[in-house]
């Protein structure tokens, strides 16, 4: 049994490993169907290599395990506390982690473990992995002890989590209308009884209001479940949610064996898909409406059901054509090989993961909703800057959906307000204003220090 970080890594080994030895060679994570996970599981027969993730850690028992090779890596899904988005960070793990590890071999027999690094690496591992709290999106546990009548700040957490992560939880709370003022409204009680994240609990209630709960239901199914393809179609398209929709339509219209496959649709995940989406339709009592699963008809409307849930992931293209995306916020994204959004000018980045950190962070989005304009609601706002490049004061009208600027026109301004924009100018760059010799410069010098002690 050897224990790899994720599942490039096991596919990679798997493909070199299986010209090289004269044995069967097998796969084992949590992405494979649960009857591949049996057969890896399963005792007896000859002898074979398991490649495993740390599915293979504690959650499952391998009898007959003699040897253990263990990379001392592992992949773990972290959310940024500022942004919202997760990531996954290759770590070392920790010495319970290693422990365990070593553990499934030798269960039945004698058995050995080889551990591929030193053994003074391994005292300055961690003891123990940092508890889940600490690294999850907490919006909905949040959510959870708002309703309990608690506030998370005083609450008595086990392992309390960080502060940010809290406070980032409140503004999405804040955001999809669960919380104002500090205090829940009707529909964050509302939201606190469903089974599925907050901004997906938005996208579900309005879709009943609207009577398009089938359509609502399928968008949550979707963002809960994840991508139902097995491979993305080829092509360009503006839409992502709307081609999965469609995708999976088809296939329930086809009532043939490999219904899924011809759709190019991961049979285990779309099933999945059916499962949760007829759930939450039972939840809400409502009777199917088969048309709404995925017609591609404008009166659809995914965006219209997805912008109160994800009104902060609204995006504008860059540049026409381009594959980089601006977010509210102004963080900055790209469209991945999943999506086929590149069509769309303006999109609701339903899954994005988030980029490596630093400053120059670019985010990853893999399934994109169109939206336009009209479905927005829209400000103008009437700005005055000076230009210290071209030394002049210029007036723009900008059109914003919150901070997210559409677009930007000139306008004149008039002298009052340049005198204003030239004012604030003179106090921030002095030096640029007035001829200000070496004597006077040291003097102004001596002045900031000392009104800065």
């Amino acid at each position: 049994l050897a224990f790899f970080p994720g599942v490039g890594d096991i596919e990679r080994a798997k493909s070199r490993l299986s010209k090289r030895l004269q044995r069967e060679v097998v796969a084992l994570h949590g992405s494979l169907p649960p009857r591949q996970q049996d057969l890896a599981v399963t005792g007896g027969g000859p002898p074979r290599v398991i490649l495993a993730t740390n599915i293979a850690e504690t959650s499952l028992t391998i009898d007959g395990v003699v040897c253990v090779v263990d990379c001392g890596r592992e992949k773990r899904a972290v959310v940024d506390p500022v942004l919202g988005f997760s990531r996954l960070e290759q770590r070392r793990i920790s010495r319970a982690s290693a422990d365990q590890r070593a553990g499934r071999a030798g269960r039945t027999q004698a058995g050995t473990c080889v551990r591929l690094w030193s053994a003074l690496d391994h005292q300055t591992l961690p003891a123990f992995a940092p508890p889940e709290i600490s690294r999850s999106d907490l919006t909905s546990t949040v959510l959870h002890v708002l309703a309990w009548g608690q506030q998370p700040e005083t609450f008595g957490w086990f392992a309390a989590p960080p502060p940010a992560e809290i406070a980032r939880s409140t503004a999405v709370l804040e955001g999809v209308g669960a919380l104002q003022n500090g205090a829940l409204t009707a529909l964050g009680r509302q939201l606190a009884t469903l089974p599925v994240h907050p901004r997906v609990g938005r996208a579900l209630v309005d879709g009943k209001q609207q009577a398009r709960l089938h359509a609502a239901a399928s968008l949550a199914a979707l963002v809960e479940e994840g991508d139902v393809f097995a491979v993305v179609p080829e092509g360009t398209g503006d839409d992502d949610v709307e081609l999965r929709l469609d995708a999976v339509a088809r296939g329930e219209a086809d009532r043939r064996p490999g219904r899924w496959q011809r759709q190019g649709l991961d049979p285990r995940r779309t099933e999945r898909f059916v499962r949760t989406r007829d759930a939450l339709l039972s939840r809400f009592r409502s009777p199917k409406n088969k048309r709404g699963t995925g017609s591609a008809s404008n009166e659809l409307n995914w965006a219209a059901l997805l912008l109160g849930g994800f009104g902060d992931r609204v995006a504008r293209r860059r540049q026409t054509g381009g594959e980089r995306f601006v977010l509210v916020g102004g963080r900055g994204a790209r469209l991945s090989r999943k999506s086929r959004a590149h069509n769309a000018e303006l999109i609701i980045a339903v899954s994005i993961r988030a980029g490596r950190r630093g400053q120059r962070t670019e985010h990853t989005i893999d399934v994109a909703c169109r939206i336009e304009r009209g479905d927005l609601p829209l400000e103008r706002v009437r700005s005055v800057v000076f230009d210290p490049d071209s030394e002049t004061v210029s007036a723009f009208v900008e059109t914003r959906y919150r901070d997210l600027v559409l677009d930007s026109r000139l306008d004149k301004s008039n002298p009052d307000e340049a005198f204003d924009a030239l004012v604030a100018a003179a106090r921030r760059l002095p030096h640029r204003a007035f001829n200000i010799d070496k004597t006077t410069a040291a003097l102004l010098a001596r002045a900031r220090f000392i009104k800065e002690q």
